[in-house]
C-alpha cells in the first residue's frame, strides 16, 4: 500500500506538481497517487500537446497529453472538475479524443478561451527540416509555433477559432477564477508539464528549451493563484534524468536535443541494465545521463518543494541509490531547503515507499 500523501491537498488551498528535471519524471503517476488520497475539487493545468503523462489505473496504463492527472483518480471518490488554463496550447483533436475515450462530462470540463489552438500550418512549419524547431530536436507538435502566433497576436485564440469555425466541442469555453474557488473553500491541485530544466528564461540552456517556462511560479500564474492562496509543491525528480532524443535522418544527425549539467554525463541504456525508453510524444530513443546535484541545487533553490519525489529508484542499486540520496542531503543542506522524501520503485503507486529498499 502507498504512503498517505492526503495533507498535500488542502481546502481553500492549490497545490502544485511540477517536474524537477528534464521531463518524464513520472508526474502521471504522482498526479494518480495524489488523486487517490485526496479530495480534489479542481485539476487544473497548462498542458500542451507536446508533453504526454502516464498513470496506471486499476493495473492499465492511461496516456494523458492535456487533461490532468489528479482527475484520473480523484474522480472516483469525488466530483472533480478540470480547468485547462489560459497557459495551455491545445491540439483539438487530441484533446476531444482523450475527453471522448475517457467520458468526460461537459460540465465537468472549462477550457480558457485565451489558450492557443495549435492549427495545421503550426505542425507543419515545425516538421520542416530546416526548421529551428528540428535543429533542436523539438517534438514537432506545433506548440511552439502556436504559442509564437499567440505572442505576435496573429490568428485566432482557442475560443475565437471555435466561435469562427462553429464548432461544438464537448467542454465549456470558459475561464474560471480558481481564486473565487479557493476562497469559498474549494481545494485545487495545478500540474506543470515537461520539467524544470526545460524552461525558457530560468534553465540556461537557451535554445535548447521549450517554448516557455515550466516552474512552480509559471504553474501558479497561468492557473491565476494567488500566492497566498499557495499550499504545497511537489517536485519529481529520476534517478536517471533524460532528454528526448536527437533527430537522425539514417545515420546523419539533424537535431541535437540540448546540453546538460557540468556535472553530468551521458550514459546508455545498456550500462544501465535496462530496456530503451521511448520518448510518449515521439517514440524517439530517449537520452539519458547521471543525476546532476546542480541541476538539483538550481531546482531547489527556484521553488523550495515541499516533497521531493525521487522516481526510478529500481534503475540503481541499493549502494548506488544510498550514496545518491545522500548527496541529495548534503545539497538540501547547502540551500537551506528540507523537503520531505518519496521513492519511486515502479509504474504503480503501490510502488511508491517513505523509506529506501
Amino acid at each position: 500500500m502507498s504512503p498517505d500523501i492526503s495533507n498535500f491537498v488542502m481546502p481553500g488551498r492549490a497545490s502544485v506538481i511540477f517536474d524537477g528535471q528534464f521531463g518524464s519524471t513520472g508526474k502521471g503517476l504522482a498526479g494518480a497517487w495524489v488523486g487517490e488520497h485526496n479530495r480534489i475539487d479542481w485539476s487544473v493545468t497548462n498542458a500542451s500537446a507536446n508533453a504526454g503523462h502516464t498513470s496506471i489505473v486499476d493495473g492499465k496504463p492511461i496516456v494523458l497529453f492535456h487533461l490532468p492527472s489528479t482527475w484520473l483518480t480523484g474522480r472516483e471518490h469525488h466530483e472533480t472538475k478540470i480547468y485547462i488554463d489560459g497557459g495551455a496550447i491545445v491540439d483539438l483533436d487530441v484533446l476531444i479524443r482523450e475527453i471522448e475515450t475517457h467520458g468526460v462530462g461537459t460540465h465537468e470540463i472549462f477550457v480558457n478561451p485565451n489558450a492557443a489552438i495549435i492549427l495545421p500550418e503550426d505542425k507543419e512549419a515545425e516538421a520542416d527540416v530546416k526548421s529551428s524547431q528540428t535543429k533542436i530536436a523539438s517534438t514537432q507538435k506545433g506548440v511552439g509555433a502556436s504559442l509564437a502566433r499567440k505572442v505576435r497576436r496573429e490568428g485566432p485564440n482557442l475560443g475565437q477559432w471555435i466561435e469562427k469555425n462553429h464548432k461544438k466541442v464537448p467542454f465549456k469555453v470558459s475561464s474560471v477564477s480558481i481564486n473565487r474557488e479557493l476562497m469559498s473553500g474549494k481545494s485545487a491541485v495545478v500540474e506543470v508539464p515537461q520539467g524544470f530544466s526545460l524552461s525558457l528564461n530560468t534553465s540556461g540552456f537557451y535554445p535548447y528549451t521549450t517554448s516557455r517556462d515550466c516552474t512552480l511560479q509559471q504553474g501558479l500564474s497561468d492557473a491565476g493563484v494567488h500566492p497566498r492562496l499557495f499550499h504545497k509543491s511537489m517536485a519529481v525528480l529520476r534517478t536517471c534524468p533524460i532528454r528526448v532524443g536527437n533527430i537522425m535522418e539514417g545515420n546523419k544527425q539533424v537535431g541535437f536535443s540540448g546540453h546538460v549539467y557540468s556535472d553530468q554525463r551521458e550514459t546508455t541504456w545498456e550500462a544501465l541494465g535496462q530496456p530503451e525508453e521511448r520518448t510518449t510524444v515521439t517514440k524517439r530513443v530517449r537520452r539519458v545521463f547521471n543525476f546532476s546535484q546542480k541541476q538539483y541545487e538550481a531546482m531547489l533553490a527556484h521553488a523550495m518543494p515541499d516533497i521531493v519525489f525521487l522516481n526510478f529508484c529500481n534503475y540503481l542499486t541499493r549502494n548506488k541509490l544510498d550514496a545518491l540520496t545522500d548527496a541529495m542531503t548534503h545539497t538540501e543542506r547547502s540551500t537551506h531547503v528540507n523537503p520531505l522524501h518519496y521513492f519511486g520503485y515502479g509504474a504503480s503507486s503501490e510502488d511508491i515507499t517513505e523509506y529506501l529498499r
